[in-house]
Parts: C-alpha cells; sequence; structure tokens
C-alpha cells in the first residue's frame, strides 16, 4: 500500500524539518556537546584552584543545561524523527536500512548519556576529596558520551550529502566515514563548545548577581 503524502503549506516540509532541526542542534551543541566539557572544566578549575566559586558557577550553569536539554532538547530530537517520518517516510526507511547498527549503537549511548547526565547532576559534590574527584570523572564520561552521539549521527548527515564510495561497495563503514563525514566533525566539535562558552557567558551574566 502507497504511503500518503502530507504537504504542509505556506510552511512547507522542509522549512518545518529545518525548523525544528535548528533548535535542536543549537541547544544540543550549545549546552551538550560544548556545555558538559565546559562545566566539567569549571568543576575541575575548582577544585585545582580551591576556589569553591568555580564550583558554585559551574552547579548553575549546569542546572540551566540540564533543565534545557533534557526538556527542548529531548523534544526538538523526537520532533526531527516525526517530522522527517511524516514527510518522507520511503527516506526514513531507507537511512534505518542503511545505518541500522549506527542508530542502534547511537540509541545505546543517548540512553547511556541521559542516565549519566541524571547521576552528574543530581549527585553533584560541594566541596573536596575523594568525592569530588570521582564526581568530575563521572561528568567527563558524560561530555565523551554527548560527543560520540554527535559524532554518530554527523555521519548519517553526511551521507546524506554525499554517499561516497557506498554507491558502489554499499557496507556500512563506507557509509560513515564518507567525504563530508570527517570535515563535518571537524567542524562541529569546535563549533560546540565556541557555542557552550556563549551559552555559559549568558547564564553567568544572570546566577552571578
Amino acid at each position: 500500500m502507497d504511503i500518503p503524502i502530507f504537504h504542509l503549506d505556506v510552511l512547507n516540509n522542509r522549512m518545518l524539518i529545518a525548523f525544528i532541526a535548528s533548535i535542536h542542534v543549537i541547544v544540543n551543541h550549545a549546552m551538550a556537546v560544548g556545555g558538559i566539557p565546559l562545566v566539567v572544566f569549571l568543576e575541575w578549575k575548582a577544585v585545582k584552584s580551591g576556589d569553591m566559586r568555580w564550583d558554585a558557577l559551574a552547579y548553575k550553569i549546569l542546572r540551566v543545561f540540564f533543565v534545557v536539554t533534557t526538556t527542548l532538547g529531548a523534544m526538538t530530537g523526537v520532533g526531527i524523527w516525526f517530522s522527517a517520518a511524516l514527510v518522507n517516510p520511503i527516506a526514513i526507511g531507507s537511512l534505518i536500512r542503511v545505518f541500522f547498527f549506527t542508530w542502534l549503537v547511537e540509541w545505546l549511548v543517548f540512553v547511556t548519556e541521559v542516565v549519566l547526565i541524571l547521576l552528574y547532576f543530581k549527585t553533584w559534590v560541594h566541596g573536596f576529596g575523594p568525592a569530588k574527584e570521582r564526581h568530575i570523572r563521572l561528568g567527563m564520561g558524560l561530555a565523551f558520551a554527548s560527543w560520540v552521539t554527535m559524532a554518530l549521527i554527523v555521519s548519517i548527515l553526511g551521507f546524506m550529502m554525499d554517499p561516497g564510495s557506498w554507491q558502489s561497495d554499499r557496507t556500512l563503514f563506507s557509509g560513515m566515514l564518507n567525504p563530508m563525514y570527517l570535515p563535518q566533525l571537524a567542524f562541529r566539535t569546535p563549533l560546540a563548545m565556541l557555542m557552550a562558552g556563549a551559552a555559559g557567558l549568558v547564564i553567568s551574566r544572570f546566577v552571578t548577581q
């Protein structure tokens, strides 16, 4: 049976996906991929310098990042799937067939990331000592998981721009290691750090008064 075609007047289908995806990327790049390393760095700086003001600032920034990423970030992430599947389910089905294991691993890493950010936020240690050092290591694991989530998704995004050698050999790794993958990953990683710094400056303006 043919799948019905969905069409959105005025805004149009592509703009619907772009609008939701743009919000998701801005939130997750600034507050997860780049934001968590920023918070962990500030927490480490507090221990290194012995100045608990850095620790207090890190916690206040994390509180904003946590709320926004687990609400707006999560909802727009689901929204991308929903809108893309609604607009072009055949294309999404094709991508799932090509990148089934990539998306499976990404989903497992994402679930791990959710668990880690809950633990990192709810078990924040105020003060110094072994418990604080363990908490910083937990944050480092969370930062790595956030980056891996982006790294896996970027391979699929790059594939949609240029499938490269996949068109001839049709293997998973040739699809993931497409010509756009490394340039896009090399661009997004420092961009996320820059966006996190900007977000941190804005938030600190309001939480340090």
